[in-house]
């Protein structure tokens, strides 16, 4: 039984550590577009979850139509990103023509296998995984795992594992293209105003004016399908952990009963044998206390206590990350609940939870607040956004102060970072389309035009103070009651 008990604890403390890598694979879909960074990161996760030697993403080539290597993890990995592969040819590139997902124990006993990667770079493909990118049923590249490095195979659930991940991956690429070809509309679209200004003045500010609109209404696509990736992901994983979980704890319980009946008899036999006066007896009795003391009878019955009680803490922990998850990944935009916006607050910090190191200060000051009539997933992607650029402002040493405060009518949110600030020269554009004063490559500058459209649709107002040196502080004002036409204009957005 204690074999069997630490076997369920060992199982059920590696599903909880796949969970919380899933959860950052969700997280980073939702506040990243930088397609190098994010796809080494995806499958860097995707790596460890599977237990994988080696992984790849291959993306098509627009000019020749063929696949590269976009990302090659693990040995030869380097090397590898030299092959180009054809459509149809090899495994990954039947997946890419077929749009089916196949997993292959023996790889070199498959006729689809192209050997040539094999025997160039010397390594050893055995078995794998590989699945297709698909977005409006459009296939934009392939996903591989290679090699257990149990030496194993990959099973069933790898595989599932996979396409949980190959799907919000395929449409975070697809964006990420977007957002990459909408910047180079811009900026040729400002040269072009540039050149012409003196004599197209007016024709130039029309094409300002729609080009605007434009993209407004890319970002706000860009945020509905990036909440839908993340949403469906949460209920795949929430209909996988919630299921096992109730014969988990449901077992546990039964173990836990069973354990403390198992102690009860034997205690209460070691008192019948000392209370009866007999040499067979006594004998018995000193023989048990001997069994007791050898096999520590006494640390046995604390440390059964301990461990069950860490299995149930560890079922706890399941069911908050789920829970944590499912109400950041809510994407029914007709939704509309009254909300403390302090738990709102929270659950986005909850996902952010791992940008709080040892050398960074939280602090929250929250009031008691009135509910505030809103759509819980946009809220909470107003948060997470104005989080996270704090997050990034003070890097790993640094404070964060949250303040809510009611009024009358509205409920504000005050959120500052002891960061190096923002110039004046900036103040001013810092919720337009593509703004940025990261590093080219380091954000796409769609985080705060989402969050400044979100609010304005609900009827609130957001505000920003900021000095070079001094931190900055963005002010949120959310009604609490969203009037009518304000709310019709949220529900056709």
């Amino acid at each position: 039984m204690e074999t069997k008990k630490r076997t369920t604890v060992k199982k059920l403390t590696e599903r909880i550590k796949e969970l919380e890598l899933l959860v950052k694979v969700s997280t980073m879909i939702s506040s990243m577009l930088e397609l190098p960074r994010l796809l080494e990161d995806i499958m860097n996760i995707a790596k460890r979850i599977v237990g994988a030697e080696a992984c790849s993403v291959l993306l098509v080539d627009k000019e020749t139509g063929d696949l590269t290597f976009s990302v090659a993890m693990g040995q030869k990995g380097e090397e590898v990103k030299k092959f180009r592969i054809k459509p149809g040819q090899g495994i990954s590139g039947w997946v890419y023509e077929h749009g089916e997902t196949l997993l292959i124990e023996d790889a070199q006993a498959d006729e689809r296998f192209y050997g040539k990667v094999d025997k160039d770079t010397g390594f050893i493909t055995k078995s794998m995984v590989t699945a297709p990118l698909i977005v409006h049923e459009r296939t934009v590249g392939v996903i591989q795992v290679i090699n257990k490095a149990s030496g194993g195979f990959f099973t069933e659930e790898d595989m599932q594992t996979l396409i949980s991940i190959s799907g919000p991956m395929a449409v975070a690429i697809d964006n990420a293209v977007m957002a990459e070809e909408l910047k180079e509309s811009n900026r040729q679209i400002e040269l072009y105003s540039r050149d012409l200004e003196g004599m197209v003045r007016e024709r130039t500010e029309e094409l300002t004016k729609a080009n605007m609109e434009i993209k407004l209404g890319q970002a706000r696509l860009l945020q509905t399908e990036k909440l839908a990736s993340i949403g469906q992901l949460a209920a795949g994983v929430a209909h996988e952990i919630n299921n096992p979980l109730s014969f988990v704890r449901s077992n546990l319980g039964a173990i836990k009963s069973s354990t403390d009946s198992f102690f009860e008899i034997i205690e209460s036999y070691g008192r019948v044998l000392e209370g009866i006066d007999s040499p067979e007896v006594a004998l018995a009795a000193v023989e048990l206390n001997s069994v007791k003391d050898k096999l520590d009878f006494d640390f046995l019955k604390e440390d059964m206590g301990e461990l069950l009680s860490e299995s149930y803490q560890g079922i706890d922990r399941v069911t908050d990350i789920v829970g944590t998850l499912k109400d950041f990944s809510n994407i029914d935009r007709a939704d509309r609940r009254r909300q403390n916006l302090n738990k709102l607050i929270d659950t986005a910090l909850s996902v952010l939870e791992s940008r709080v190191g040892p050398n960074v200060k939280l602090v929250k000051d929250y009031a008691e607040l009135p509910l505030v009539e809103c759509l819980t997933s946009e809220t909470n992607q107003v948060f997470f956004n104005i989080l996270d650029n704090a997050f990034t402002a003070i890097g790993e040493n640094g404070l964060i102060t949250v303040r809510t405060k009611s009024g009358e009518e509205t409920v504000f949110v005050e959120i500052t970072d002891s960061g190096e600030g923002i110039g004046e020269e900036h103040l001013g554009k810092v919720f337009d389309p593509f703004f940025t004063t990261h590093e080219p490559g380091n954000g796409t500058g769609l985080g705060l035009t989402i969050t400044y459209n979100i609010i304005k649709r609900h009827g609130g107002e957001i505000s920003v103070k900021s000095r070079p040196g001094e931190g900055t502080t963005f002010t949120v004002e959310f009604p609490i009651r969203m009037a009518e036409e304000t709310l019709e204009g949220v529900l056709s957005a």
